[in-house]
């Protein structure tokens, strides 16, 4: 069974370092070593041949691009500092990478990386600015679309939550966050609709108006339960409550 370890040499390493990774430069080098050995070939000889070539990939090498690779950080760019608000890279330590602020030495935040993240999932969504099919990532902050051309293309956008903006009724309703982390929903036409709410949109059907749109709300006198973001109708988690399209 393939390890971690493996796979990520396999997705980033081999890629990046084709002259090495490969079946033929481990024959060659074996047959140079037992030369070398057998003192019909130079140790120098060979060790140039090798890096002079190879100190010239290393130098080309975007360090920081290689480890957004490696541990799947494709949405590192939506992120923000949770001290705060500042834009989040890639940093190299002694124990290896991790993610910090990027106003530091003024904000010293930081954050280990994580590893077990879930696996991205295709989805009907085309990138608006390729064309290309987009998938569905989870970062630190929640779930995303992103262009699959990434890096190539690095367009992103919020996931629809399936429901149509109250005030435009053309975009969807995407969450969102403030610059100090908190959860809103607003419109995806933002900044040409600036519709937003702090209460989370549900695609459930009033049983009223019969439109599709309500908000979870919840108080401490009457619990969760349910406002259209339409006709304003009030009811309880209770009563019928059923996704459904507008009429």
């Amino acid at each position: 069974t393939p390890t971690s370890l493996g796979r990520t040499v396999s997705k980033v390493m081999v890629s990046r370092f084709p002259d090495i990774f490969n079946v033929q430069f481990t024959s060659g080098m074996e047959e140079e070593l037992d030369k070398i050995e057998e003192g019909k070939l130079g140790w120098q000889a060979v060790l140039t041949d090798f890096y002079t070539p190879f100190s010239k990939d290393l130098e080309n090498i975007d360090v920081e691009a290689m480890i957004r690779e490696a541990h799947d950080l494709d949405g590192l760019e939506k992120e923000r500092c949770e001290n705060c608000g500042s834009a989040l890279t890639v940093k190299s330590g002694r124990f290896g990478p991790f993610i910090a602020c990027t106003t530091y030495p003024e904000c010293k935040f930081t954050r280990p990386i994580k590893k077990d993240r879930p696996p991205d999932r295709p989805t009907d969504e085309k990138c608006e600015e390729c064309g290309s099919p987009m998938v569905i990532k989870t970062g630190r902050y929640g779930e995303f679309l992103a262009c699959t051309t990434y890096p190539d293309c690095k367009h992103t956008r919020p996931v629809p939550l399936g429901v149509k903006c109250p005030t435009c009724v053309v975009g969807d309703l995407t969450q969102r966050r403030t610059r100090r982390g908190r959860v809103f929903y607003g419109c995806i036409r933002y900044p040409d609709c600036e519709y937003s709410t702090w209460y989370e949109p549900l695609p459930e059907e009033c049983p009223k108006c019969k439109k599709t749109g309500v908000e979870r709300r919840s108080s401490k006198a009457r619990g969760e339960y349910r406002r259209c973001m339409h006709c304003e109708h009030e009811f309880d988690v209770e009563e019928p409550a059923t996704a459904g399209a507008d009429t």
